[in-house]
């Protein structure tokens, strides 16, 4: 037998439904004294059940302790320009209940949840901007968390925001406080102005984004807006490392189709692993995924692809630099740059070892700055111009091994003269086999920068061979005569050290090696007519 209202209330702290208190549900008649009513009835769980249509309401504010739970019923709003539509307390939740957004107010500050305490849960809800794009009419702000409160534990799971302008935010404030909260398995379709998830804080820990699903995040031309997952520490890049994020971990999560990707700022102990980011447009700096003034990060296991910047970026803003990390084992495809790494901190060191660039139109793997890089094991694939690792000019104590290159058609390892302390060795910067060039008449010193075969050609006069330029690190050419006419010749003198001086009448053949530690070209072996 189901218990009437009057029984219901007789028992303490049983569930009381909407209904019972006057609420009715047909989607005009305004039902926020209802609701409130319900929430205040002493009751810990609330019910909103499924009606005619969508319960309509302006502003109710869900007490310590009251949880909100939807059984099929969905809620709209009739919001001022800085109103919000539910204001959570402490240990409150709103479990499984659905939002219609789409005629809320867009102006001014409104949101349609504000979360003021810890302990706060919002789990399993949808939030329907209905019609898409940036002229729909709905909240400025779908989730906001108090900048200036404590809101510790702030869990917001397993939730859909559809159509939407900023999906979760907390905005900048240094008294707030965030720490062991977690954004974790939500679905974001449809972010038509400002970010899907943004969390400015101050010294806060371990706080988590993992596995949250993130498409089409337009921005509309706000200002530093259309990030998909963007975390500031206090004072963003600019921040001090004690009031630096600690223990952030951005995981497993899928973004397609926004300006900018992961964008994080002033962090400290970061890990970013395992995600999917795609078809970032950028606004001219952002990448698709972007480190501030940083410490103490790892970028690991990403798929990062079709970025019109770079894939991946780790750099400094101003005086504030990145310091120490690792990027490894990442796949970048389909973008103008691959990784890029500047930090100017003299005792940081960077690792970047184990990732795959391919079809890069600028460069595969680039450093600068005066930390200790270590690039190893990375293979770049198909990549045009530019370079396929680039130490820059101001890039000291780098360390080159073991990397390889497919089919580039990139100049494989360049040094501008100015850097210091580089070592290269062990690398395999050879391009997929090409067919035979040859070397022009009169040519003494000969660019074997587009592959590996070579072959001379008649000569005006006697020509001696006192080089190879443009040659990379361990790089093997074999040069094969063409003309027995004034035959090229070279000597086992200079930039060469061979079994003896060699003459390049037709169909004779040498191989050489090059080391660039010594810069000489040594000889593997020779054939001769």
């Amino acid at each position: 037998m189901a218990l009437t209202k009057t029984h219901n209330r007789m028992i303490e702290g049983a569930p009381v439904n909407v209904l019972d208190f006057g609420a009715v549900g047909d989607g005009s008649t305004n039902d926020t004294a209802a609701i409130q009513a319900a929430i205040d009835s002493g009751a810990s769980t609330v019910i909103i059940p499924s009606s005619a249509s969508s319960f309509l309401i302006a502003d109710v504010t869900l007490s310590a302790g009251i949880s909100l739970v939807g059984e099929g019923g969905e809620i709209s709003f009739v919001l001022g320009s800085t109103a919000s539509g539910i204001d959570m307390q402490s240990n409150s939740s709103i479990l499984n209940v659905n939002f219609d957004i789409s005629g809320a107010d867009s102006l001014g500050t409104s949101a349609i949840i504000d979360v003021e305490g810890n302990d706060c849960r919002i789990e399993g809800c949808l939030f329907d901007g209905k019609t898409s794009g940036p002229s729909a009419f709905k909240a400025n702000y779908t989730i906001r968390i108090s900048n200036t409160l404590s809101n510790l534990r702030t869990h917001i799971i397993n939730n859909r925001f559809r159509n939407t302008y900023f999906g979760v935010i907390r905005q900048s404030g240094t008294t707030g406080n965030m720490s062991w909260s977690k954004i974790n398995g939500n679905s974001f379709f449809g972010v038509d102005k400002g970010d899907a998830i943004e969390i400015n804080v101050g010294a806060d820990i371990d706080i988590q984004v993992h596995g949250n699903t993130i498409y089409d995040v337009s921005g509309d031309g706000v200002t530093n807006a259309g990030i998909a997952i963007g975390i500031a520490g206090d004072g963003g890049s600019g921040g001090a490392p004690s009031s630096e994020i600690r223990k952030l971990s951005i995981v497993n999560n899928t973004v397609d189709n926004a300006v900018m990707g992961i964008h994080v700022e002033g962090c400290n102990s970061i890990s970013i692993a395992s995600n999917m980011v795609n078809s970032i447009t950028g606004n001219g700096t952002e990448a698709g995924i972007q480190i501030y003034s940083s410490d103490d990060f790892l970028i690991s296991g990403n798929q990062v692809g079709s970025c019109t910047i770079a894939g991946i970026q780790v750099q400094a803003e101003g005086a504030d630099q990145s310091s120490s990390g690792a990027v490894s084992g990442n796949l970048v495809k389909d973008c103008a740059s691959g990784i890029n790494i500047d930090t100017d901190v003299a005792s940081s060191s960077v690792v970047i070892s184990g990732n795959h660039v391919k079809n890069s139109t600028s460069k595969g793997v680039g450093v600068k700055g005066s930390a200790d890089y270590n690039i190893s094991a990375n293979g770049t694939e198909d990549c045009v111009l530019g370079y396929s690792v680039n130490a820059e000019s101001n890039a000291n104590n780098v360390t080159v091994s073991a990397n390889t290159s497919t089919n580039d058609t990139s100049t494989h390892l360049f040094s501008n003269t100015a850097s210091t302390n580089l070592y290269s060795g062990g690398n395999n910067f050879l391009a997929d086999f090409k067919p035979t060039i040859t070397i022009v008449a009169n040519d003494t010193t000969p660019a074997v920068a587009s592959g590996n075969n070579y072959k001379t050609t008649a000569n005006t006069g006697a020509t001696a061979i006192t080089d190879f330029t443009g040659s990379q690190d361990g790089q093997i050419i074999h040069v094969r005569g063409g003309s027995s006419t004034n035959a090229s010749t070279i000597a086992d003198s200079g930039n060469f050290r061979l079994a003896g001086a060699m003459t390049l009448n037709v169909n004779a053949s040498i191989s050489l090696q090059y080391n660039d530690t010594t810069t000489i070209w040594y000889e593997i072996s020779r054939s001769v007519t």
